[in-house]
């Protein structure tokens, strides 16, 4: 018999007999060695920024820092650690939408043409690494895979563009992320001449 779509095993302990939390028994050094090792391994064999994208989710949570991989996408081009700031700064506000919440818009509406001002990261945790069943809750409850995560834009993509505003508009990460206004309604976009709002994070220049 042939084990197929498995692309690795994580060992760890189960804490629920339900299976919903897990701890991996490795640590967070060796996670973090395997992780840039892997990030290492993708880079020379993957050229496709769409994958690497979805790699980075996990990568960046697990502690793998620049390693050139897209952390966000805007007008239509994947972004690098870096792009995002000339993007941003001579923009007064940002909208960052999910990824996730991008595709379900899509399928309700069709292509979405994005403002200019509108950047697609992911906020959430990848699947492979939730820990429990409320995922806001798990960037403050997990103690892995890093032990320094101390709010849920550690390690996310999310975070990642946030730095980039925050560098863009002098001002700390610390400071952008109080300001950002989250799951507020707002306009993201066209779709078949029709404006689409959908779910998203604002942030304002003007409250920094």
């Amino acid at each position: 018999m042939t084990l197929q779509h498995v692309a690795g095993i994580l060992v760890g302990w189960a804490l629920t007999a339900t299976r919903t939390t897990a701890y991996p028994i490795a640590s967070h050094e060796a996670l973090k060695r395997w992780t840039n090792e892997q990030a290492d391994l993708l880079s020379r064999q993957i050229k496709e920024a769409a994958l690497l994208f979805e790699a980075n989710k996990v990568l960046a949570l697990l502690g793998s820092k620049d390693n050139g991989f897209p952390i966000s996408m805007a007008n239509q081009q994947f972004l690098t650690k870096e792009e995002p700031v000339n993007l941003v700064k001579p923009l007064n506000e940002v909208i960052l939408i999910d990824d996730g919440r991008l595709w379900w818009e899509e399928k309700a509406h069709g292509r979405i043409k994005l403002h200019s001002n509108v950047i697609v990261t992911s906020a959430t945790l990848p699947g492979i690494v939730r820990n429990g069943e409320n995922e806001r809750d798990d960037y403050l409850s997990a103690d892995w895979p890093r032990s320094e995560i101390t709010n849920r834009f550690d390690g996310t993509l999310e975070g990642a563009v946030l730095s980039a505003i925050a560098s863009a508009w002098d001002t700390s990460t610390a400071e952008l992320g109080t300001l950002l206004e989250e799951n507020v309604s707002t306009d993201i976009g066209v779709a078949r001449d029709v404006p689409i709002a959908a779910l998203a994070s604002r942030v304002s220049r003007s409250k920094v």
